[in-house]
């Protein structure tokens, strides 16, 4: 295929600003990573004719085919066992009784993408992408993704064309989204803790994601000490007194952080989560932390706390259902004290990445929730007696915000 001379001089283009991020790179800025990626895409699909284009992402499911066999056969774990060694597709397939064929036709796919090395004909040395794989909470996602979603694309024509079109949301008495449709009308929440494989590989997922420095924690993004004066002259001293009540928090892996790296803040800190998962974290409780049973569909017991924080919480339901979450809290607030505290993705309106995008199309068909830009937050929390006093971002990760607000 022949260029036009304009594409080329969008090439030209795009690696000039390439190279002025690269050189931004090496001194430091911690921005240029996200510019580098964004500019990466852009430029890969300058070059892609359209046919290239439609191709990749055609095929770019089957990536996910070949990764869930290697994982469960046991050929993903063997290669990062051979540490900076090579290893073959015979050497795997006598090691975990995988068919040799298959694991090279399913390892020609994987190194053609970089999840290893292709050092000779059927010989493969794990790299940094294999290793990443390999940790359990990687193992956790990769698992969750396919084991319980795949099937929701399977049945997706079935329930468009049984007349329900596609629900984006549970809110209608009798209407099921696909996700509900494909699990027998079970709820994501109810098909976890039904099966405790799937919630154990979800467990591990999640935690990975918070520790594994995956994302910024978000007293990273929004500087507590700094913005909002924490110290002991502006907090409440009281014995009784609330510091921070992570609601919804699971595991407390945000709580216990946030208590750690501010251990001379005065007040309570509080996780909240449904009485089996406190149960859970009761076996090894954070330092520092009390645990609460709480449904947050329920009243709000703690009155008056500086921050209630909720995490990736409000992706995973509609405007009503949210609506309904946290107007418990809001009622507990003291619009002169308190302050609720969001994590989740802020979507520019224009100009989303296909990170963002994905994981907004991702709650559609898991959890009927959504990913929303800043004007849709902005509607939902103002109908909520909500002031948004800013959108904080750390400039680095994609569009994951704190949104503080305060109440009217």
């Amino acid at each position: 295929m022949q260029q036009k001379l304009e594409d080329t001089q969008r090439l030209e283009a795009l690696l000039e600003k390439i190279q002025g991020d690269v050189e931004a790179l090496k001194a430091g800025d911690q921005g240029a990573h996200k510019r580098l990626l964004e500019k990466s895409s852009q430029f890969q699909l300058a070059v892609e004719s359209p046919a290239d284009t439609t191709m990749r992402m055609r095929f770019s499911f089957l990536q996910q085919f070949a990764i869930r066999i290697l994982i469960e056969d046991g050929v993903l774990k063997a290669i990062c066992a051979t540490g900076d060694s090579e290893t073959t597709a015979a050497q795997l397939s006598n090691e975990t009784g995988e068919n040799q064929l298959l694991i090279a036709r399913l390892m020609r796919l994987l190194c053609a993408v970089g999840v290893a090395d292709e050092v000779a004909e059927n010989t493969y040395r794990a790299n940094g992408v294999t290793n990443f794989m390999n940790q359990p909470g990687m193992i956790g996602a990769e698992k969750h993704h396919f084991d319980l979603h795949t099937n929701v694309g399977a049945k997706l024509l079935e329930y468009m064309r049984s007349g329900a079109g596609v629900e984006q949301f549970n809110d209608e008495p009798g209407k099921q989204a696909p996700w509900e449709y494909t699990h027998d009308g079970k709820s994501f929440w109810k098909v976890l803790e039904e099966d405790p494989e799937y919630k154990r590989d979800f467990d591990l997922y999640m935690a990975a994601r918070r520790q594994g420095g995956l994302v910024p924690e978000w007293f990273e993004i929004y500087p507590v000490a700094k913005e909002l004066e924490l110290s002991k002259s502006t907090l409440k001293t009281g014995k009784d007194d609330v510091l921070f009540v992570d609601v919804a928090g699971g595991r407390g892996h945000d709580v216990a952080k946030f208590r750690k790296t501010f251990p001379d803040l005065p007040g309570r800190c509080i996780l909240q989560d449904l009485p089996e998962t406190i149960a859970q974290v009761k076996k090894s409780p954070p330092e520092g932390v009390e645990l609460m049973d709480y449904d947050f569909f329920t009243p709000q017991p703690i009155k008056g706390a500086r921050f209630y924080f909720y995490r990736n919480i409000a992706h995973d339901w509609s405007d009503l259902r949210c609506s309904q979450i946290f107007q418990s809290t809001i009622a507990a607030m003291d619009p002169q004290y308190s302050r609720i505290l969001f994590e989740d993705f802020v979507l520019p309106s224009t100009g989303a990445t296909y990170r963002s995008t994905s994981m907004d199309v991702h709650m559609l068909f898991s959890l009927a929730g959504i990913e929303r830009t800043e004007g849709h937050w902005r509607e939902l929390l103002s109908g909520l007696g909500l002031a948004i006093e800013r959108i904080w971002s750390d400039g680095v990760s994609e569009h994951e915000c704190v949104i503080e607000c305060r109440k009217l």
